[in-house]
Order: C-alpha cells, then sequence, then structure tokens
C-alpha cells in the first residue's frame, strides 16, 4: 500500500468489477480519493460509497495515472504555466492557439512522470478525466532562509523542532 498516499485519486482495478468489501459495492470504473492505510486495511471515499474499506494484500486498487502511458482520449492537461491541452488520438491540442503537439513526440519530451527535463514550466500539473481531476502534482518549493524572509517580510531563524 505504500504507494498510495493520502489524496490520491483511485480506482478499483478492473479484474474486480463490482468488487464487494465490508460495506458496500463499488464500481470498478468509479473514481475515489484514498484516505489511509492502518497496514492491513485501506479507506477510500467514493462518491457512492463513503469510508469504503478494502484489504491491501489484494492489489484491488489502482492510482489512475502512475505516468505518461496512462493518459487517454480526451484527458485534459494542465500544464505549470497554466496552459491546457486535449489528448486526443495521437496528439495534445492546445485550448488558446490551436497548437497541437504529436503525442509520439511526448515520449522523447516528457519523462515518465508527466515533468519535463529543462522546462518545468511545461510540466504536467493536473489531469482531468470524465470532469473529474484524476492527478495533480503535489508542489514542494525549495526556498533558502533569505528568501523565506524576503517572502514574510521579516528575518526567520530556524530553530530544532520539539
Amino acid at each position: 500500500m505504500e504507494k498510495f498516499k493520502v489524496g490520491d485519486k483511485v480506482r478499483l482495478n478492473k479484474n474486480k468489477a463490482g468488487y464487494t468489501f465490508g460495506r458496500g459495492y463499488v464500481k470498478y470504473d468509479e473514481i475515489g480519493t484514498f484516505k489511509s492505510f492502518d497496514g492491513s486495511h485501506y479507506t477510500v471515499d467514493f462518491p457512492s460509497h463513503h469510508d469504503w474499506k478494502g484489504s491491501g494484500n489484494d492489489c484491488v486498487l489502482a492510482n489512475l495515472i502512475n505516468s505518461l502511458g496512462d493518459l487517454q482520449f480526451a484527458d485534459i492537461l494542465t500544464l505549470r504555466n497554466g496552459e491546457r491541452y486535449v489528448v486526443t488520438d495521437g496528439y495534445m491540442h492546445g485550448e488558446n492557439s490551436g497548437y497541437y503537439c504529436d503525442c509520439d513526440e511526448l515520449d522523447d519530451e516528457y519523462n515518465d512522470d508527466l515533468t519535463r527535463d529543462g522546462n518545468k514550466a511545461h510540466d504536467i500539473v493536473k489531469v482531468e478525466r470524465a470532469g473529474q481531476v484524476i492527478f495533480e502534482r503535489e508542489e514542494v518549493i525549495e526556498m533558502t532562509i533569505s528568501e523565506i524572509s524576503e517572502k514574510l517580510g521579516y528575518e526567520v531563524k530556524v530553530v530544532k523542532e520539539k
């Protein structure tokens, strides 16, 4: 269960269609939000069943987006710079300019984790499918103490946590 973190968008594996565990029936294509794992069971919020529980030993859950290869027709991609694209058969079409990119080039341009070397502005930070956000990049900002002080408008001193 280490592959899931709180907030991940997940679905049931197709080979577990209609899977029932504990208290509820969930369709395999229903998208839920991963909540927790206690070492043997996980909890997922599905629209049809809140706090749905499943066994951590049977690989029932699947992340919706693990890599570039998981993108599907009609997925809406948002880049870090705010540009949005839709994935079609072999292409990415831009929302504003009519610009498109041959998806075969995506393998050359993008890393498997949806980032782009040398151009962070074009990293894919969000993927939407059928009106639901199924991937959103968690951003970590690295800053020096002087940069933090500048942002806050006053001096900062780092102290040991208790």
